[in-house]
């Protein structure tokens, strides 16, 4: 992952993500814990509301940018609408597929995957054991945010296990306090004004970068 983003840097302007649920939530936490919240041009679809792809439009360049399709089965239905209807873009003005679009999906099935190996698409794979809810430390998350600049081998650190595991156990008090210690006060508030799904990620990511 981490050489794959060395190799396309400052190839794009724009990344998006296209992805539901845990395929988008882990890049949104990361965006939103460990980075300015209006410093990159990284955006993450998590719907198919025709309004903000019709908005998305107005602000990027198709011809630099990338999309990255996030779908551990390969084959979820909004999820491949969305790929659909900016394939069908990037195809209307001959832009090669290869070039602008990444998969990260099931290893061996799905329609991704079927897709991935026919054309060429560059894929990274999400492991069969790890859940989309979970999938922040793999390709799901580390990808996107090695493109806009997080360390993400920092990210990777052991501590991130005992964390998540004290997170699910209901130990977010623990987790908060360790939280304002690695990231500061206005980046707690951040983390305790969005859902507890979302809020136990950002948590997870601060006590990684202490």
């Amino acid at each position: 992952i981490f050489k794959f983003a060395k190799s396309i840097k400052g190839k794009y302007k724009s990344i998006v993500v296209l992805g539901i649920g845990g395929s988008a939530l882990g890049t949104i936490c990361l965006q939103q814990s460990l980075k300015h919240l209006f410093g990159d041009e990284l955006y993450v679809f998590d719907n198919i509301d025709p309004i903000i792809f019709s908005e998305l439009e107005d602000v990027i360049d198709y011809k630099k940018t990338l999309f990255i399709i996030v779908t551990k089965s390969g084959g979820t239905p909004e999820t491949l609408a969305q790929y659909f209807y900016f394939r069908n873009k990037t195809d209307s003005r001959k832009l090669d597929a290869k070039k602008h679009f990444i998969f990260i999906t099931d290893p061996k099935k799905g329609l991704l995957r079927a897709i991935a190996t026919k054309e060429n698409i560059p894929s990274f794979d999400v492991p069969e054991n790890v859940g989309g809810r979970f999938s922040v430390l793999t390709a799901v998350g580390l990808l996107p945010a090695a493109l806009i600049g997080i360390d993400i081998k920092k990210l990777r650190c052991a501590p991130c296990c005992d964390v998540l595991h004290s997170g699910l156990r209901g130990g977010f008090l623990r987790l908060g306090l360790v939280l304002h210690a690695a990231l500061g006060l206005q980046r707690v508030r951040r983390a305790v004004n969005v859902d507890d799904q979302r809020a136990a990620r950002q948590l997870l990511v601060g006590h990684c970068m202490i």
